[in-house]
């Protein structure tokens, strides 16, 4: 692609976020967000992201560490949704360690995507339009719901209403894995992202939710291959941190992190939050 066509290209990117910015930021019918992330998806898929090819930057070609965390996580044998199934790979890879999977996104262009995927890996999983805010599910259906990259492409205004409904649609003592990019990095969206997040917003919105987060050890899977989490004591630490780092460093300093040795530190936002009975999370 020439610089001119480069330009023409990003200038329409910009077009593209900014009309998912205004739907989101108003009272958009279901139909109009579909219409809106279909033409941003089929927009990268034919020019690409950032000068990369979508495969290497937003459809990725292989499983990432996080994916690999959460499939160590689910086992085999469980009933899984995942909201934003992008690339497929997850789903594939959930699907053929025995779980009922289902894979939801918002993207016709995408679903369509993951029928070709799953056709062609052979692979039998369930595939559906929608909204993360609306899970047309039975209440009580899944063992667990994973997302990734989903949240802060969610109005910050109706998480809350997203979180009601994973809730909802989880078993009892249901786990919800989720990743998410820390606002530590800095600015890190294509354009289309409404409200990044630091690890204490999180488990203070998980928490409103009715959910027991705890914080899934990403260094220490890449590193052991093995999964844990961080204990209570230290996420407090984490958090600590993290509030030193926004006020004393992001705000006063203005260092962006993003292209910084913060990059390497900086606490990561991968959650398992368990499913807790409403009551007895209100009376706590």
């Amino acid at each position: 692609m020439n610089e001119e066509k480069s330009q023409d290209a990003l200038e329409m990117q910009r077009k593209l976020e900014l009309k998912i910015r205004v739907l989101c930021g108003k009272t958009a019918s279901v139909e109009e967000l579909q219409k809106a992330y279909d033409e941003f998806h089929s927009f990268l898929l034919r020019y690409g992201v950032r000068g990369k090819l979508p495969q290497d930057y937003l459809y990725k070609s292989s499983l990432s560490p996080i994916d690999k965390l959460f499939l160590e996580k689910i086992g085999g044998g469980k009933s899984v949704l995942e909201i934003g199934s992008g690339d497929g790979h997850f789903l594939i890879a959930c699907a053929r360690k025995g779980n009922s999977t289902i894979g939801l996104d918002i993207s016709e262009v995408i679903v369509r995507r993951l029928e070709a995927a799953l056709e062609k890996e052979r692979v039998t999983a369930g595939l559906k339009l929608g909204d993360a805010r609306n899970l047309e599910f039975p209440d009580q259906t899944f063992d667990y719901v994973v997302s990734k990259d989903l949240i802060e492409h969610i109005p910050g205004a109706d998480l809350q209403l997203h979180l009601r409904e994973v809730w909802r649609v989880l078993k009892p003592n249901g786990c919800y894995l989720m990743w998410t990019p820390s606002k530590l990095l800095g600015h890190t969206s294509l354009g289309s992202h409404l409200k990044e997040y630091s690890l204490s917003e999180v488990f203070s919105e998980f928490n409103k939710g009715h959910f027991k987060p705890t914080v899934m050890n990403l260094h220490v899977y890449m590193l052991l291959r093995r999964t844990s989490t961080i204990p209570g004591n230290i996420v407090s630490c984490l958090i600590k941190y993290e509030n030193i780092i926004l006020e004393q460093l992001l705000q006063k300093l203005e260092i962006n992190v993003q292209h910084s040795l913060f990059y390497l530190i900086v606490p990561p936002i991968c959650i398992a939050a368990y499913k807790v009975d409403s009551q007895n999370s209100q009376q706590r």
